[in-house]
């Protein structure tokens, strides 16, 4: 996540931005960093297969376009980079800040790895006319499992809240005697929209979603997450 510190500074995010009614006018998801052994050799495996990458006089922020950080051209599909870094990085002092709180609260070996990212024309529709094509929400996976006769998700769901997270609405899902999915969707990030999901695959459940949990969580997002959009449609 990016906020530049200049008020006055403008880039391809600025101009996004301004089309639509969003509080941070620079700040916005842009995608995922990958650790690499060398910038200049996966740009010259990359490049030729079409992947294109930004240099300097390219773009208007230079973060973008360093030696030993780089970010491809925009999707047409998400208007999300990728990047790539082969030196390690400074001020990750949140992240360890982060995982340590996640400790001390018993979240550790709960919360897994990212489940799905989303930006489908379902249940996203709506928040891509108000915001424009950008990443709807993350969703990470919990550890199927139960504490005291509570669900994993649960756990983890009420823990964040006491920690001053909202969610959108209640749990969907039931956990059960039968497989099935557990979620629920947190309010999306001031700074770069993004909803969170979390979700428990319930005695190895092995699908992508239910309809009923669908319905209930585009439900909840459609009446907690409206927005009005710049009109630029209209």
């Amino acid at each position: 996540m990016l906020e530049p510190l200049l008020d006055d500074f403008e880039d391809e995010v600025t101009r996004w931005n301004a089309m639509y009614e969003v509080d941070k006018p620079n700040a916005r998801y842009i995608g995922e960093i990958f650790q690499v052994s060398s910038c200049s050799e996966l740009r010259a495996i990359l490049e030729p297969q079409n992947i294109r990458f930004a240099y300097p006089g390219e773009t208007a922020n230079p973060f973008d376009a360093f030696r030993h950080l780089c970010f491809t051209f925009l999707s047409d599909y998400t208007c999300n980079r990728v990047g790539d870094v082969d030196r390690p990085l400074d001020g990750l002092a949140p992240l360890t800040d982060a995982a340590r709180c996640h400790r001390e609260h018993g979240l550790e070996g709960k919360i897994l790895g990212i489940e799905h990212l989303a930006n489908l024309p379902m249940s996203t529709e709506d928040f891509v006319r108000n915001f424009g094509r950008r990443t709807h929400h993350i969703a990470y996976e919990v550890a199927d499992g139960e504490r005291n006769g509570e669900k994993n998700v649960d756990v983890v769901v009420r823990t964040l809240r006491d920690l001053g997270i909202p969610f959108l609405a209640d749990m969907v899902g039931e956990g059960g005697d039968e497989p099935n999915l557990r979620q629920i969707f947190s309010r999306s990030s001031a700074y770069s929209l993004l909803i969170t999901e979390y979700v428990e695959r319930c005695l190895g459940y092995d699908g992508f979603f239910t309809r009923e949990n669908v319905a209930a969580l585009t439900e909840a997002a459609g009446h907690a997450e409206r927005y009005e959009h710049g009109h630029v449609f209209d």
